[in-house]
């Protein structure tokens, strides 16, 4: 969305900033860029974790609540990997509506 005489407006599920200048478009992209290393960090210790209860439940470990437990890894897996996806398609959408705006410049 275009505003007279004002730049772009940059609208996500994080919130709409306008108009977004160079600074503001670098202090976005900063903190998309730290959103998706927390995400990324936060899948990754939590898919960890899921691979450790999968070994001790294939090596005969018994483990105290079975099913649930692992039911619930894989849950957390996913959503901590949705969380991620999310993150990054923000920052797509937000680079692509930066290089259309210096296409038409």
């Amino acid at each position: 969305m275009m505003l007279p005489n004002r730049g772009r407006v940059f609208s996500s599920k994080l919130g709409t900033v306008a108009p977004v200048n160079s600074s503001d478009r670098a202090k976005i992209e900063k903190q998309l860029e730290e959103d998706m290393a927390r995400a990324m960090a936060d899948f990754s210790n939590i898919e960890r974790a899921t691979r450790k209860i999968l070994l001790d439940a294939s090596a005969g470990i018994p483990l105290s609540d079975g099913k649930l437990r692992l039911v619930q890894a894989g849950q957390r897996a996913k959503l901590a990997f949705q969380k991620y996806e999310e993150i990054l398609k923000q920052y797509r959408e937000f680079l692509a509506q930066s290089t259309d705006e210096r296409d038409e410049q």
